[in-house]
């Protein structure tokens, strides 16, 4: 099963990050504004932690759905005969990729 977003569904990476005269830190792609941070009542440490992270969104996500796509050939060249860590694995990266996706937030509760 081969998973994929489409392209125009996020501004696609890398994404970097840039201080402001403020001392703002911010997030772009070498063309736009993607976000910023609030600094408010937050340490230098968790700020500039949280800014990297943001912006490594979209090598995540590649690298998430690269991941899942292997794990599942793998799954499908030993006939399913999953261990329970793969199955973690392949639930871990399935729920990963729905919620950087928006799936998660978008699907309608039952």
């Amino acid at each position: 099963m081969s998973h994929s977003t489409t392209p125009s569904s996020y501004t696609p990476g890398p994404w970097d990050v840039w201080v402001s005269p403020a001392n703002v830190p911010y997030i772009d792609d070498g063309k736009l504004w993607i976000a910023s941070m609030n600094t408010s009542n937050r340490s230098s440490s968790e700020i500039a932690a949280n800014t990297v992270l943001i912006s490594a969104a979209p090598d995540l996500l590649d690298a998430a759905f690269l991941a899942l796509d292997e794990i599942e050939q793998w799954n499908e060249i030993m006939d399913g005969s999953e261990d329970p860590r793969t199955a973690e694995a392949i639930a871990a990266l399935e729920a990963a990729i729905d919620k950087a996706t928006g799936k998660e937030i978008l699907t309608p509760k039952e």
